[in-house]
C-alpha cells in the first residue's frame, strides 16, 4: 500500500514536471456565498483606498433625488484617450479622433501591437494598477498603448448610472479605433483589456466593430462587472462573440464579477470567488474583485507564468476534476484553449505559483 500510494505521487510530480499533464481537483467553494441582490449600498476604494459609500440602489426616500447622482452622458470630455509607448513611457500623448497631425508628428508606426486598457468603477487611467500593467507590456512588448479615461461616468456615487454609460463608452472608443484604422492600425493586432465595468466597455466598443468593420483580435475581461449585467444578453455585456479570441479572468465571481463563463476562455484562480487568497472579507469583496488586474499585470513578467488546468465544468455543487494541457493565463493565453480552467495562486505578489516554494494538490 505504502508503495503504491507513492508510486502514483512519484508519477504525478514527474508527469507536472515534464509537462505530460496531472489532475488538480476543484472543489465546491467553502465560502459563504454572498450577492448584492436586494443590497442598496455598499463601500469601494478609489484610486488613492479612500473608502467611499456608493449606492447599488437608491433608497425610497432619497429616489426623487435620483437626478443629482446622475452624470452628464452628453459631456464630450467624459472619455479621453491618451498614447504611451517605449518613446512616451510616462506621460501619455492625448489624442483626438480626427487628429491626424498628432499621430504624423509622432511618426505612428500602426504595425505594431496596440493595447487598449480601460478602467472600471471609481477610478482613472492614472490609478496604480492601470499605470503599472501599462509599464509591465511595454517592458514586455515593443507596443502601442491606449489608456482610456472615462473618470468623469465611472466617478458616479450611483453604481447604476456608470453601468448605464459603459455602452456609450464602448461606442465612443469603437468610434476611435475606425479613427485608428484609418491610420493602417490592423483590427486583429488590437488587444483591448478591461476591468470590472471597463471590460464591458471593450464588450460594447468590440459589439459595434463587429457590424461596421470585423472584429478585434482579442479582448480581456479581467472580473467584468456583474451587477446590472447579471441578467444581460450577450449583447448587453461582454461576451464571447464581441472579439476573435475573448479570455476572462474571475475573481470575485458572484459578488462584484460575473461568475458564469461567458468568453472563449474563462479563467478561475481559486475557484473565481471571494475570498481570494490573502484577501479578506471586510473590504466588502474589493481586493478579491482588484485581483484579476495584478495577476493579468504579473503574467507579462518573464517566468511569472499561470499555468491552468482544464476543466468539464465549474465546481459548483460536486468535485470537478481538472487536468494539465498546457493552458496558461494571462498574457500568454491563446485561442488554441478554450473552455473552463482553474489554478492556485499565492496570496501575495509574486502571485504565480512557479515562484515559490507553494505547492498544488494533485490527485
Amino acid at each position: 500500500m505504502f508503495f503504491e500510494k507513492h508510486s502514483v505521487l512519484l508519477f504525478m510530480c514527474v508527469t507536472k514536471v515534464f509537462g505530460l499533464g496531472g489532475i488538480l481537483e476543484w472543489k465546491p467553494s467553502t465560502n459563504k456565498e454572498v450577492s448584492f441582490d436586494n443590497q442598496k449600498w455598499t463601500v469601494v476604494r478609489d484610486k488613492f483606498g479612500k473608502s467611499h459609500v456608493v449606492f447599488l440602489q437608491l433608497p425610497t426616500k432619497m429616489a426623487k433625488f435620483q437626478s443629482l447622482y446622475k452624470v452628464n452622458a452628453e459631456n464630450e470630455d467624459s472619455v479621453n484617450f491618451y498614447l504611451y509607448n517605449r518613446d512616451m513611457k510616462n506621460v501619455g500623448l492625448p489624442l483626438k479622433i480626427g487628429n491626424f497631425d498628432t499621430i504624423l508628428k509622432i511618426k505612428w508606426k500602426p504595425e505594431k501591437p496596440l493595447k487598449i486598457i480601460v478602467h472600471g468603477y471609481k477610478v482613472d487611467y492614472l490609478s496604480e494598477g492601470i499605470q503599472k500593467m501599462k509599464n509591465n507590456i511595454l517592458d514586455r512588448e515593443d507596443a502601442n498603448i491606449i489608456l482610456v479615461d472615462w473618470q468623469a461616468k465611472a466617478s458616479s456615487s450611483y453604481y447604476p448610472n456608470a453601468a448605464a454609460c459603459t455602452k456609450d463608452i464602448g461606442e465612443d472608443l469603437a468610434k476611435f479605433i475606425e479613427f485608428l484604422v484609418r491610420t493602417k492600425v490592423s483590427l486583429e493586432n488590437v488587444h483591448l483589456i478591461g476591468h470590472s465595468l471597463g471590460a464591458h466597455v471593450c464588450g460594447f466598443a468590440g459589439l459595434m466593430l463587429k457590424k461596421k468593420l470585423g472584429l478585434v483580435g482579442r479582448i480581456t475581461g479581467l472580473d467584468p462587472a456583474l451587477p446590472n449585467f447579471g441578467v444581460a444578453g450577450n449583447d448587453g455585456r461582454l461576451d464571447s462573440s464581441d472579439a476573435e479570441f475573448v479570455d476572462c479572468i474571475h475573481t470575485c465571481g458572484g459578488l462584484w464579477g460575473v461568475l458564469e463563463p461567458i468568453c472563449t476562455s474563462d479563467f478561475y484562480p481559486n475557484g473565481g470567488r471571494v475570498v481570494q487568497p490573502g484577501c479578506h472579507w471586510y473590504d466588502f469583496g474589493g481586493c478579491s474583485h482588484s485581483r484579476a488586474h495584478e495577476l493579468f499585470t504579473e503574467s507579462f513578467i518573464t517566468d511569472h507564468e499561470f499555468s491552468a488546468y482544464t476543466c468539464p465544468s465549474l465546481a459548483d455543487a460536486f468535485v470537478v476534476k481538472c487536468v494539465n494541457e498546457g493552458a496558461l493565463m494571462g498574457y500568454p493565453a491563446s485561442k488554441n484553449w478554450k473552455g473552463i480552467f482553474y489554478l492556485e495562486t499565492n496570496g501575495a505578489f509574486p502571485f504565480s505559483a512557479n515562484q515559490t516554494n507553494h505547492t498544488t494538490t494533485v490527485s
